[in-house]
């Protein structure tokens, strides 16, 4: 059987990493426009700011899953004889999971950055080769996510509450910003992995080959 292919994270990262920006920032601003200040003016800008957020969301969901299901399947071009927990499939598809979705997602997220690294580092092929390997920062980013989720879910019946919008923010921008190191990372290292094989099947066809 072929070798899968490889397909650069880059393009998805960017896009990823831009809708993930823009919500950050969206958060940041929206609790400044919020409040009990009636003006019209105000009452605009935050229904424009909070329609951007709402499309800025989106985005990102539908970037970061996009992300993460390419980043999988490129291990099996990194790591073609290697056995992995998750497949591609379900490293998104345990994020649709009730329950699941607390712990699942951040392990698929962990395999995918260790198994990264060693690619980057010493191109090996099996699982032990990384199961031991910390992933601080896939760690804390999923330690944000599980707490920013279980803040917004308790809160969410709370209207109007400054406080409450201004923590909900900071979780959500904080979060962003882990998430976005962690793609960086991730991509980084693969983009270095399929450089320092010997040859890599790319999505085009086309093999890499290092001299």
């Amino acid at each position: 059987m072929d070798t899968p292919a490889f397909r650069s994270l880059d393009r998805l990262t960017l896009l990823t990493t831009a809708s993930l920006g823009s919500c950050a920032f969206g958060n940041l601003l929206l609790p400044l426009l919020s409040g009990d200040d009636e003006n019209l003016l105000v009452a605009f800008a935050t229904l424009g700011l909070g329609s951007s957020v709402v499309v800025a969301v989106v985005g990102s969901v539908v970037g970061f899953l996009m992300w993460m299901h390419r980043a999988a399947s490129n291990l099996r071009a990194l790591h073609p004889e290697a056995a992995f927990e998750f497949t591609p499939g379900w490293a998104v598809g345990w994020w649709f999971v009730p329950l699941a979705n607390l712990v699942k997602p951040g392990q698929a997220m962990a395999e995918i950055a260790r198994a990264s690294h060693v690619g980057a580092t010493s191109g090996a092929q099996t699982a032990a080769s990384w199961l031991g390997i910390a992933a601080p920062m896939v760690a804390m980013w999923w330690a944000l996510w599980v707490v920013m989720s279980i803040f917004s879910r308790v809160t969410a019946r709370i209207d109007g509450n400054t406080a409450v919008t201004i923590i909900d923010a900071g979780l959500t921008i904080t979060t962003a910003i882990a998430a976005i190191l962690v793609i960086r990372g991730i991509t980084e290292d693969q983009n270095v992995a399929a450089a320092r094989l010997e040859r890599v099947r790319f999505a085009d066809g086309i093999a890499h080959v290092v001299s």
